[in-house]
């Protein structure tokens, strides 16, 4: 694991699969580096480098701004520093909320080769309304230090979680690991909140590659179907798995033959 610098001065972990062509894989919210690693790992033994990173405010990074204000362009700015330290080949790739960062950052003018985007909540008609004060709520609680209601409002505001079943997940054992990153949150829901629909990313001219699973939730489906719609060079890839969880191998394999030789 080593660091790279963003603009702002904060650090960002990068840990490194391989040798090949650079794979930067961004997590969702409440991951870190460690939820591609598999994905990272399959890459490395079809030839690639998957590049795993801890998005600010999780894992080994750290945040020298935090808050909403500005916060997708720091995200930016984060993806445009390790773009610049890998090189000019790099393919950014964007899991769950990780997606449409990586598409702010190639609608950013992020120097990326190829794109790929993984299960991306992009809004579509059939999400739920999202509440605009659901953002400065989940900072007021954030500042104030009440990281476990942080991310039991994401769960059920964003996420869509019964109420009864986000509070219920404070006595599961993985919680402790969520809610100590729960100041990260206000940087899924800034890159997720900004973009009213797939067509925001029309103008990117890159190749894209869409993956999604093939029983993953119907809304994730549709945002798949949105995104391959929107962007002029996009083609759709369905991969085993459900429920948000696609397998990292067949992930791997349709990625390695985007990218190519």
């Amino acid at each position: 694991m080593r660091h790279i610098e963003s603009a702002d001065g904060t650090l960002i972990a990068v840990e490194e699969l391989g040798s090949g062509p650079p794979v930067v894989l961004l997590p969702g919210a409440m991951n870190d580096r460690g939820r591609l690693l598999p994905l990272a790992a399959a890459l490395s033994a079809l030839g690639l480098r998957g590049v795993t990173i801890d998005r600010r405010a999780r894992g080994d990074s750290t945040d020298e701004a935090g808050g909403l204000a500005s916060a997708v362009e720091r995200e930016v700015d984060d993806v445009r520093a390790i773009v610049a330290d890998l090189g000019d080949e790099v393919t950014l790739l964007g899991y769950s909320s990780g997606g449409i960062l990586a598409l702010a950052a190639a609608l950013a003018g992020v120097p990326a080769r190829r794109l790929v985007v993984l299960e991306a909540p992009v809004v579509v008609p059939s999400a739920p309304p999202r509440d605009p004060a659901v953002g400065p709520q989940l900072e007021a609680l954030v500042r104030g230090g009440d990281h476990a209601a942080a991310v039991e409002l994401y769960q059920s505001r964003v996420v869509g979680l019964p109420p009864h079943l986000a509070s219920g997940q404070r006595d599961q054992p993985w919680f402790r690991a969520i809610q100590a990153i729960a100041p990260s949150l206000l940087y899924d829901w800034a890159v997720t909140d900004r973009y009213p629909d797939a067509g925001a990313f029309s103008t990117l001219s890159l190749p894209a590659l869409v993956v999604r699973a093939r029983e993953t939730w119907p809304v994730l489906a549709e945002s798949a179907s949105a995104v391959v719609g929107a962007l002029p060079d996009a083609r759709l890839e369905l991969v085993e798995g459900r429920d948000h969880e696609p397998d990292p191998g067949a992930v791997a394999a349709a990625i390695a033959t985007f990218v190519g030789p």
